[in-house]
């Protein structure tokens, strides 16, 4: 950071076969247009210290290059910060507007000093106009901040808080201001019932209450994984960024640990069919799905009570016999214990980006699954590119829904990109 901290670097000059000498002077250097954001000391040791005096409001990366009269060269980039200054003050503080049916909008003013506002608005549900017990709803990320809110039937009955932590590029988030609406959420206040999101805005706090109108976040380790040695993580399980190998260019909710699981239990809690619709991406490439064949597995449920863990889903796993290829299977949970209802259906499918949809509707559980991803690499006849799977099922009237997600991280992550739900 300029005018804060510094960068040593050292060099070491090496022979042919990686043998050490003290006969060569190292010379340090940067281009012209690196000295106008950096300044070099060389120490006596031929240690050469980094300075920076970045008085943009955006970081630099700067060349360092290390050479010797014989022609060896070395080169280290350093990135150069601005020096922070101090959070934007509020000239007008923040007010919950009503703009248009069901929609909420916080206003304020900062002195930004003409940089781009990146202040850090969460949104809570309250108990009162006081903002007692609140629970976050909806948070910023990616620099934008979440100025609007959706309603939705679950803020029926609570009053909405939004707190502004003021920022801006070249700042930390200041001293939060919350303002909490001046009167609780009403019925009539709420249009639509039907629930999406690209999980930007989405809190990944540890949430492990079952609540009407929120998501339950935590971690689950599921009875059949009970011979598979590990514990879930209920506190650490998701987290909001970006994928890698398969899943590399996108951003979503990622799980953090093995046993990741999501429940939504909506209000009102019952209905008589539902859809839901997810779009994932799997940073496998292979269309394997998950790390091993050890009980990992993805559980989409759907018509769910999630007190009981009662319902219907679709899970995704891999198996001992595909190496190119996960297992669809559609499941009846009864208190969590887990029954197929119909042959698994293989299929390569399972790769970025692989769109599922999920529906019950009468009698007849349905599942459609399909990836823009190329297979050409596939030639086992008994791997489907696309499934198509269906069940008769007893109805049930429960409105939940879930995620529970048993495979590996990391390289082995599912990456959760968005996710529609309708209900009938």
């Amino acid at each position: 950071e300029s005018g804060v901290s510094t960068q040593l670097l050292q060099a070491q000059v090496l022979l042919f076969g990686n043998l050490p000498t003290n006969a060569e002077t190292v010379h340090w250097s940067l281009s012209p247009e690196d000295a106008q954001i950096a300044r070099l000391q060389v120490k006596e040791d031929g240690s050469c210290e980094v300075s920076g005096h970045n008085d943009n409001d955006e970081a630099k990366t700067i060349l360092v290059n290390a050479s010797t009269e014989s022609g060896l060269q070395g080169t280290a980039a350093i990135r150069i910060l601005p020096r922070y200054l101090e959070a934007p003050a509020f000239t007008n503080l923040p007010r919950i507007e009503w703009k248009e049916k069901g929609i909420l909008t916080v206003q304020y003013e900062l002195d930004l000093a003409g940089r781009a506002d990146e202040s850090l608005i969460t949104w809570y549900r309250c108990t009162d106009a006081k903002g007692s017990n609140a629970i976050p709803v909806a948070v910023s990320r990616l620099n934008k901040p979440e100025q609007t809110y959706r309603l939705s039937p679950g803020d029926v009955g609570y009053y909405l808080m939004a707190s502004v932590a003021p920022k801006h590029l070249r700042c930390h988030a200041g001293q939060t201001e919350s303002v909490v609406c001046a009167q609780v959420i009403r019925t009539t206040d709420v249009s639509g019932r039907d629930f999406m999101t690209d999980f930007r805005n989405f809190p990944t706090n540890y949430q492990p209450k079952i609540i009407p109108g929120f998501w339950t976040v935590d971690g689950f380790k599921p009875a059949d994984t009970a011979a598979f040695d590990w514990q879930p993580d209920p506190a650490g399980s998701w987290m909001y960024g970006s994928g890698v190998d398969g899943a590399s260019g996108s951003w979503g909710l990622l799980q953090a640990a093995k046993g990741a699981r999501l429940l939504y239990t909506p209000v009102p809690d019952k209905c008589a069919g539902m859809v839901v619709s997810l779009q994932i991406d799997p940073c496998k490439t292979a269309g394997q799905g998950f790390g091993s064949a050890t009980g990992q597995y993805l559980d989409l449920y759907i018509q769910f009570d999630t007190r009981t863990l009662t319902g219907y889903g679709l899970r995704i796993v891999r198996t001992t016999k595909y190496d190119k290829a996960v297992e669809f299977i559609l499941m009846k949970f009864v208190n969590g214990v887990a029954t197929p209802l119909a042959e698994p259906v293989a299929s390569s499918c399972y790769r970025s980006t692989c769109s599922i949809r999920l529906a019950m509707e009468g009698n007849k559980l349905t599942a459609h699954a399909e990836s823009n991803a190329r297979t050409t690499d596939v030639t086992d006849h008994r791997i489907l590119p696309i499934v198509d799977v269906s069940a008769v099922v007893e109805p049930l009237s429960f409105a939940g829904m879930g995620i529970q997600h048993t495979g590996s991280v990391g390289a082995s992550a599912s990456l959760l990109k968005e996710m529609k739900v309708e209900w009938k």
